[in-house]
């Protein structure tokens, strides 16, 4: 039993130094043999100040040399908890992180979009994934075609430009 757990902590430790890995699993085949199966993060945004660092669906930063597709970029103080909080909205919401030129985290934990068709939505601190919904519904409308400002943080008001 001991030597399982130990084995268990040693696996833990090597596959955790891996910040691409974001779920594994291991199963034994008795007698000898275990199998690891590794699912690896998905790359979602690139740092700003950093050229090489990635960020994963898992939240770790990641070499950057490891990839060569176009992502949106992060300004701002990176946390990795807020970032994963601010995926988790955008995976309730109607858009997609491939959609993003760039998002800025501000010093309040209140998050900007830039849009691949260049448009600023401004989201407020809190119901991100309605806002989200809402942005989304202004800009895929044809009466806003021409609007490239969505600003959507004072509650219950909405201001386009």
């Amino acid at each position: 039993i001991v030597c399982r757990a130990y084995i268990k902590i040693v696996f833990n430790k090597i596959i955790n130094k891996h910040n691409i890995i974001e779920e594994y699993n291991i199963k034994k085949t008795y007698p000898s043999t275990l199998n690891i199966e590794i699912k690896p993060a998905k790359f979602l945004a690139k740092i700003s100040n950093h050229n090489n660092l990635i960020v994963g669906s898992n939240g770790k930063l990641i070499s950057g040399e490891q990839s060569d597709k176009i992502l949106p970029y992060i300004f701002g103080k990176f946390n990795s908890k807020k970032f994963l909080e601010f995926t988790e909205n955008i995976e309730l919401s109607k858009f997609n992180f491939v959609d993003f030129k760039a998002v800025y985290l501000f010093p309040s934990n209140r998050w900007d979009i830039i849009t691949a068709d260049n448009v600023l939505i401004k989201l407020p601190e809190k119901n991100v994934s309605t806002s989200l919904n809402i942005a989304h519904k202004i800009i895929t409308n044809t009466q806003f075609k021409n609007k490239n400002i969505i600003d959507l943080r004072i509650k219950n008001h909405l201001i386009i430009k």
